[in-house]
């Protein structure tokens, strides 16, 4: 008797936690970022030209979670391959100076896709990139940097009532597929 007893008080408290994450507010924002002309992509070092064709937009995506003592923060979630500081720092401050929202309040994630654009706001070309190839990209990160602001802002502004759940999972298809031989690293994942 014991055992059921005990799993109904451990069941019961944890109903009575989770029952509690209902004071929480969210609200959420999403935005294509695909670029409208052809930018540099992101990636290998030889990628010298913009890409040609676009077969899926990529999108930015804003999560702002505010608590029960109306303590908020952002998850920015992007289809890109980095975000360099140069280009998240003051990213994050203009998020700051639109809503308030703390450096430490602020989370800014890519996905490292090698098919998205290039971000930089140095208009110098290098290695084989032409100069309206280098000012096309500069012109996209500057313009993506306040489509992002504008994304945390709009996030920021549709807060609702929300109830927090979270799982736990395994996803075997994101890995690195390839294997180590004594012939090569075999690419297949078999």
């Amino acid at each position: 008797m014991k055992t059921p007893l005990s799993c109904l008080l451990v069941c019961v408290c944890f109903l009575s936690a989770v029952r509690g994450a209902t004071d929480w507010k969210a609200g959420f924002a999403s935005l294509k970022i695909t670029p409208e002309k052809p930018v540099l992509m992101y990636g290998y070092a030889n990628r010298v030209k913009p890409f040609e064709r676009v077969a899926q937009d990529i999108y930015a995506k804003a999560l702002v979670l505010e608590d029960e003592t109306g303590r908020r923060g952002v998850l920015v979630t992007t289809d890109l391959g980095s975000m360099p500081g140069a280009f998240a720092d003051p990213l994050a401050k203009r998020i700051t100076e639109k809503t308030g929202l703390q450096r430490e309040q602020i989370l800014l994630s890519w996905a490292h896709n090698h098919a998205g654009p290039n971000l930089s706001l140095k208009v110098t070309p290098g290695a084989g990139i032409s100069v309206p190839d280098a000012e096309n990209r500069v012109t996209y990160t500057r313009w993506l940097q306040d489509r992002l602001v504008e994304l945390v802002v709009d996030a920021n502004a549709r807060l609702e009532p929300a109830t927090l759940w979270h799982g736990q999972g395994v996803a075997n298809f994101v890995m690195n597929r390839r294997e180590f031989t004594p012939r090569g690293v075999n690419g297949s994942g078999r």
